[in-house]
Parts: C-alpha cells; structure tokens; sequence
C-alpha cells in the first residue's frame, strides 16, 4: 500500500479557493449574510473583543462573495474582457485584499489579548 505524497506548494489561498468552489451557491450566500450579521450588531454596540470579531465577519464575507464572484466568472469565461467579466476579477481582487487585511486584524487582534499588558 503506497501513501499518496502530499503537494507541499499549495498555500492557504489555493486550499481556500478550492473549498470556495465547492460550496454551494446558496452556503456562499449565507456565509455573506452570517458575516453582515456579525458586523453590523457587534459595529453597533462595540462588544467586547471588538475588531476580532468585526474582523472574522468581514473575512467570511469576503470569503462568500470571492466565492460567487468566481463563479460568475465561470459562467462569462467565453468573453473575458467583457465589462461583467472585468468587473467580477476585480471584485475578486479587492475580496482578497480586504480579506487579508481583516485576517490580519483578528490575528493582531489575538496577540493583544495573548500579550495584554505585558511589558518586556
């Protein structure tokens, strides 16, 4: 019995572009609408722990809308510099770019509660 090798090139974005794939549209779309609604509320009433919340909201929302803006770029493949087409890559780009800004803020946001007030 042979063990398959595993791909030690594949990142965290191509493990996440390929489960985004493989959801359905409706779970794409409730991912979007879980995040909005753990954002606004907690936005509102500014909960305690805050931008990690925010944060881990907005990274789902970025997460379900790359994952429908990818799709309908499947679906406008035939013509790939069409208006839709440039619109929705670049849809794309900015999901990724605020998705990793708001990673960021949940894991900034993680070492301040591990550090606290630590002083070296």
């Amino acid at each position: 019995m042979t063990h398959p090798v595993p791909r030690v090139d594949v990142s965290l974005f191509d493990i996440l572009a390929a489960r985004a794939r493989a959801e359905s549209d409706g779970r794409l779309v409730i991912d979007v609408l879980a995040g909005i609604l753990i954002v606004v509320p907690t936005a509102l009433l500014r909960l305690n722990l805050w931008p990690m919340v925010i944060g881990s909201g907005i990274c789902l929302i970025s997460y379900g809308l790359w994952g429908i803006s990818d799709r309908e770029l499947q679906d406008h493949a035939s013509n790939p510099r069409s208006r839709a087409a440039v619109a929705l890559t670049v849809t794309r780009g900015v999901c990724v770019a605020v998705g990793c800004m708001a990673g960021l803020l949940v894991a900034f946001g993680g070492l301040r509660i591990l550090l606290g007030t630590w002083i070296s």
